[in-house]
């Protein structure tokens, strides 16, 4: 299927006014800084371990949840088609974003680039930012070591990106952002796609 026909066929993305966004951004931001900082202050004044460990355990939540709500913030406010805009997708170059996701976890990251396909390959701009965002967030919620290697497919028009293991659903909205990711993928003519423990990334490339 060519690229004018993927787009095409795909399920328009539309994306919320700028101010609802900021507003979402507004209240979210606010409330989680909230319950950090709370949970901060309980820790601080614990009275024994119990307490001091219950202190941590909301105070990690609330750093994840604030982590999952920027990507959504940042995915609601991608454009619903993509623009003239081009950049470079290069696997090695998103190894600076994603090794500290990594190492925060205490996991290993193994990063394979696509064979012949040289050091980076021309896409949307916004297809660039899901997939960094999609990356950085099985990199974030995995169990264990990740390994994301790529391959170029089709007619050469192609980009596959697969990422393994990948604790991750969008059947049955076991996970929102790689539902939301799905649909903004989708919107550029790509595919977002989870089997067992692989997620796989497949979106047009220019040649």
């Amino acid at each position: 299927m060519s690229r004018d026909a993927a787009a095409a066929e795909a399920s328009p993305w539309r994306p919320l006014p700028a101010a609802t966004v900021g507003h979402l951004a507004h209240d979210l931001r606010g409330s989680i800084h909230v319950i950090r900082g709370h949970a901060e202050l309980l820790r601080a004044e614990a009275v024994n371990e119990e307490a001091r460990e219950s202190a941590g355990y909301i105070l990690a939540a609330s750093n994840r949840l604030g982590g999952l709500c920027e990507d959504v913030i940042d995915f609601l406010r991608m454009p619903a088609v993509a623009s003239g805009d081009m950049v470079a997708l290069a696997l090695h170059e998103m190894r600076k974003s994603l090794m500290p996701v990594a190492a925060d976890r205490g996991a290993g990251l193994r990063i394979v680039e696509p064979v012949g396909g040289g050091a980076a390959v021309l896409v949307h701009s916004s297809v660039r930012r899901v997939v960094s965002h999609v990356l950085e967030h099985v990199v974030r919620t995995a169990a264990g070591d990740v390994t994301i290697g790529a391959s170029i497919r089709g007619a050469g028009d192609m980009l596959l990106i697969a990422v393994s293991p990948a604790a991750l659903g969008i059947g049955d909205g076991e996970d929102g952002i790689i539902a939301v990711a799905a649909e903004l993928l989708a919107a550029h003519g790509g595919q977002l796609s989870v089997d067992g423990c692989r997620l796989e990334l497949l979106f047009p490339i220019v040649t």
